[in-house]
């Protein structure tokens, strides 16, 4: 079984197949490097991980986390049972304790209270607008200025402190349309629904072909730097000795350059090495 085999993974039987063959390697790797994954990492049983809609990070069972997923249960020995959620969804199952743990997940002070975070890019939101408008409507501040115009977000998506303030005081519930997904939000802003999006910078060149992105400009209205992003934890599965150790399997992925190596086989090497030395 290959490290960091990228992922396909849909919530069928298929899956309990594929991962079943992969925990039997991956537990021959712990136990060759003396890893007990029940006491270290809290896999006693397989750890439900949430995977959301997100470009070139998670899209149709593939992409950055779904690789990295497949590398830490690799170094790790545990099992993990892959489930697609909404962004909306996902906190209020981390609270049920129907989920254990999260990829690209934004700690704000609600959400420490049930998870630990460990984090591995650093994401840059940004505006999304008509190329014709760039140039007068370039900063939140001015798009004040047009009340006709609609922004679309993420449900249950936080896009750092700067974004998530200023947005609700700036331009207020009304207009700010809300989707599921980042698929979503892309359709809307393709069709006209909305005027302009927020976004990670790097779902621009993957939900927009190279004809439309001439219509539509990527625009820094934030003196934010970019948001951390990576697993939460939730503290009802996880001590804090265990999410160090899961903290240490990232780091060794980092210095090693395996972080590098997958999220450059989704996104360019540059973006790639500006998301994880953010």
């Amino acid at each position: 079984m290959a490290r960091g085999l990228s992922m396909r993974v849909s919530v069928t039987g298929v899956t309990l197949v594929w991962l079943a063959i992969l925990a039997i390697a991956a537990s021959g790797e712990a136990m060759a490097q003396g890893q007990d994954p029940a006491r270290d990492f809290g896999c006693a049983k397989p750890i439900r991980v949430a995977v959301m809609e997100f470009g070139s990070m998670y899209h149709d069972g593939a992409g950055v986390d779904a690789d990295i997923i497949g590398e830490l249960m690799w170094r790790s020995g545990c099992v993990f049972d892959i489930r697609l959620v909404q962004r909306a969804d996902l906190w209020p199952a981390i609270e049920a304790g129907t989920i254990d743990m999260a990829t690209s997940s934004i700690a704000t002070p609600g959400r420490e209270k049930l998870a630990r975070f460990v984090t591995y890019f650093g994401f840059k939101n940004m505006l999304i607008m008509p190329s014709a408008e760039v140039g007068t409507t370039f900063s939140l501040d001015a798009l004040v200025a047009k009340p006709a115009w609609r922004i679309g977000l993420v449900r249950g998506f936080r896009y750092g402190n700067y974004y998530d303030y200023h947005l609700k005081v700036l331009l207020g519930e009304n207009r700010v349309v809300e989707l599921a997904t980042q698929a979503d939000l892309f359709e809307a802003l393709r069709t006209g629904t909305v005027e302009a999006i927020l976004a990670p910078s790097i779902h621009y060149f993957f939900y927009l072909t190279a004809e439309e992105r001439a219509a539509f400009t990527l625009v820094n209205a934030s003196p934010a730097p970019p948001t951390p992003s990576g697993l939460a934890l939730a503290r009802a599965t996880f001590n804090a000795a265990q999410v160090d150790n899961w903290l240490r399997l990232i780091e060794g992925m980092r210095l090693d350059q395996t972080l590098h190596r997958l999220a450059a086989r989704h996104i360019s090497k540059a973006a790639a090495a500006t998301m994880i030395e953010y």
